[in-house]
């Protein structure tokens, strides 16, 4: 297996997107001449990610508007993939990631526009579980994914009606594309894009 260090970028939204350069544990390099040495992408693999977050909740079901929370996130990611005689390759991957730094705060009112107090709102967990196909040109691979993702959205409520905090979950889809490299035989990076689009709540909220 092989490690690799790197960083992230990621756009998470209530439809979100996400950029990285990550470094993980990969696959060993066979063992072959120097001179036509190739790297076997069998295995299990495993990284941490860390970057920026944009989160955007979108439509009248949020505050009749359309708002963005821009925020850091730390994530892990774990999975196993088998390389075909063909090149092709055949993986399952899972993440979990915490983002932080991204609330906003609302004032919050009444049905008669009267003020009744406030509301941070912000993400904080989230996860997917992801298929990948790929095809290796010997230390490059290229590849497509696409799964379930979720997040949990956290409402801290210091209001008339409610004090508290509470969470909301949003479930969806995820679909991306990257590129891993392995530059060693312990050490790899990665680029990918990935857009995730949760399902709308039915529960309206008033600003």
């Amino acid at each position: 297996m092989r490690l690799a260090f790197a960083a992230t970028v990621a756009a998470l939204t209530v439809s979100t997107a996400s950029a990285a350069d990550m470094d993980v544990l990969r696959p060993s390099i066979s063992e072959q001449p120097a001179t036509t040495r190739t790297i076997d992408w069998t295995g299990m693999q495993f990284g941490i990610t860390g970057g920026g977050d944009l989160t955007r909740a979108d439509g009248t079901k949020f505050f009749g508007r359309t708002e963005d929370f821009p925020g850091a996130h730390a994530s892990v990611f774990a999975g196993y993939q088998e390389q075909l005689n063909n090149n092709v390759v055949l993986g399952l991957e899972g993440d979990i990631t915490y983002t932080g730094d991204n609330a906003k705060t609302f004032n919050i009112f009444d049905a008669t526009d009267t003020y009744i107090g406030q509301e941070k709102i912000s993400t904080d967990w989230s996860g997917s579980i992801r298929a990948r196909v790929g095809y290796a040109f010997d230390n490059l691979l290229l590849y497509t994914t696409a799964g379930y993702v979720a997040t949990r959205v956290v409402d801290k409520a210091n209001t008339t009606a409610a004090t508290g905090t509470f969470h909301e979950y949003f479930q969806g889809v995820t679909i991306g594309a990257g590129a891993d490299y392995a530059f060693t035989e312990n050490l790899f990076g990665r680029a990918e894009y990935r857009y995730n689009k949760f399902f709308e709540k039915q529960e309206e909220i008033k600003l």
